[in-house]
């Protein structure tokens, strides 16, 4: 395309969506293969060149909000009157009741 070509295409795509000049890079893929280097990378160049960037890493957040979930799960469970135990107690038992068999009286959930 010529520049001609990539100017009009712009100027018509800033006149329909006044926001079009954010850019949103998702990084996925299995772990441990480099998509946060690559990211990190990235935001250092665009910085670098003058462009306001941001990295969220969502695999953060996630462990965070796990972490504050788990400590007041506990926090819950070391509560006078607190019956967890009990609950995952009965809870094993409506599991061996749907599977058709008998709780092992012995053994805890």
């Amino acid at each position: 395309h010529s520049p001609d070509v990539v100017r009009k295409k712009l100027a018509m795509r800033s006149a329909l969506t006044p926001d079009s000049a954010k850019l949103i890079l998702a990084m996925v893929g299995l772990p441990a293969r480099g998509k946060s280097v690559i990211a990190n990378k990235l935001v250092s160049f665009l910085s670098w060149t003058g462009y306001r960037t941001r990295v969220f890493n969502a695999g953060q957040k996630r462990r965070a909000t796990s972490k504050a979930s788990t400590r007041s799960a506990k926090l819950e469970a070391k509560q006078p009157g607190s019956s967890s135990e009990g609950n995952l107690t009965s809870l094993g038992e409506e599991a061996a009741a749907a599977a058709g068999g008998e709780e092992d009286k012995g053994a805890k959930v």
